[in-house]
């Protein structure tokens, strides 16, 4: 599992947006295992770097090497854990701005994780049509098993570490018996993870807070254009990856010319992972399995987590036409909003990439840290 992590940092002074270099998301050969810490942003310090989590590693390990909090951190602090959980194509990379962004506006008093979706990490370039492939059913357990024995073990092992500092001191947050907020974010598909994996760790997850950005709950086949529900049908996905797996890079470039909103950085991850064969089998499968299970809205879901949930939509979104109002008729008490001019795929703009900062660090400072440990928990 590819994950792109922002280290908690409160010493962190905000400096211009433009002081972040784009940097290519390294290759899954050369990139050091989860315990040696790799920088991608040398103006953010140590605090960002691309890991690989390994199932077969110790948890505890895993999730202290991970998002151990900054040294520098106050001792009496409970910092908030978030975890982003992409769309579709689940490519960490493609997060990466807006991961960085979220970060510097919530004042780096965040530890950020994004998680990739199994089987979409870039730079898998092998061509193996008996090759994993994994549904959607399987990457909502995948979510879970990150939560439950990475983020969880972190919190834990977060807890013990204050403890040892403290020396008995009883103003610490791990000896008051609070433990860092943890806040559950996806995009389009990963909402619809997000809640899942929610009703799923109840009792063994806490989640403070959970936004949804252009959730697609409902009806996303409709959403599909038609090109793209002839990609995904059997027999021509197949075709259609292993034509684009062999094709040389150049053809493949001059494709990717035609996408003008995407910048440099998102074309070399569509060019190294989606137009490998491994990948886009993934990404492909995932679409039409997305299609072929999200009917109706599941209303029991979302009442479970409604006063907990901030649903961002945008208007005219062809995945999810009519929702916000549909869901704020139904609960006008929930935080549910819809803005014009962001498209679907905000990641691959920059300005809509930064409107939704905006938006989210917003909402995270008035229900995280203005609110912290007020908010309700699954424990049922």
């Amino acid at each position: 599992t590819e994950v792109y992590r922002l280290l908690a940092d409160p010493s962190f002074s905000p400096s211009p947006r433009s002081a972040t270099p784009t940097a290519e998301v390294a290759s899954a050969s050369t990139r050091k295992p989860l315990d040696q810490d790799q920088p991608d942003h040398p103006s953010l310090g140590n605090a960002a770097s691309t890991v690989i989590v390994n199932s077969s590693q110790n948890p505890a390990t895993a999730a202290l090497s991970v998002a151990a909090p900054s040294s520098e951190a106050s001792q009496s602090e409970t910092l908030p854990v978030l975890v982003l959980i992409p769309g579709n194509p689940g490519v960490v990379g493609f997060y990466r701005y807006y991961a960085d962004g979220l970060w510097r506006a919530l004042g780096g008093r965040y530890t950020i994780l994004c998680v990739g979706h199994a089987g979409h990490m870039a730079n898998h370039s092998r061509y193996h049509p008996e090759g994993p492939v994994y549904d959607l059913e399987q990457q909502i357990e995948h979510k879970c098993v990150f939560l439950r024995d990475h983020v969880a073990a972190l919190l834990r092992a977060t807890e013990q570490e204050e403890l040892s500092r403290s020396s008995g001191t009883a103003t610490t947050a791990a000896t008051s018996g609070s433990r860092a907020p943890v806040v559950l974010m996806g995009h389009s598909i990963g909402g619809y993870i997000c809640l899942h994996s929610m009703r799923r760790l109840a009792g063994e997850v806490e989640v403070q807070r959970c936004v949804l950005l252009m959730a697609t709950l409902q009806h996303l086949g409709k959403g599909l254009a038609p090109s793209v529900k002839r990609l995904v049908r059997p027999g021509f996905m197949q075709s259609m990856g292993a034509m684009l797996h062999y094709s040389p890079n150049f053809l493949k470039r001059f494709l990717i010319s035609f996408h003008k909103e995407l910048d440099v950085e998102d074309k070399e991850l569509l060019l190294s992972g989606l137009l490998s064969w491994e990948v886009s089998q993934n990404v492909l499968y995932m679409a039409r399995i997305e299609a072929d299970t999200i009917h109706e809205l599941d209303h029991l879901l979302v009442e479970e987590h409604i006063e907990r949930c901030y649903y961002l939509f945008a208007d005219g979104d062809q995945y999810t036409p009519g929702h916000a109002v549909y869901m704020q008729r139904h609960w006008p008490s929930g935080k549910i909003e819809e803005h014009t001019g962001i498209p679907h795929a905000f990641v691959t703009c920059r300005k809509s990439t930064d409107r939704v900062i905006e938006f989210v660090s917003r909402d995270l400072q008035k229900n995280i840290m203005e609110n912290l440990g007020r908010l309700p928990t699954l424990d049922r």
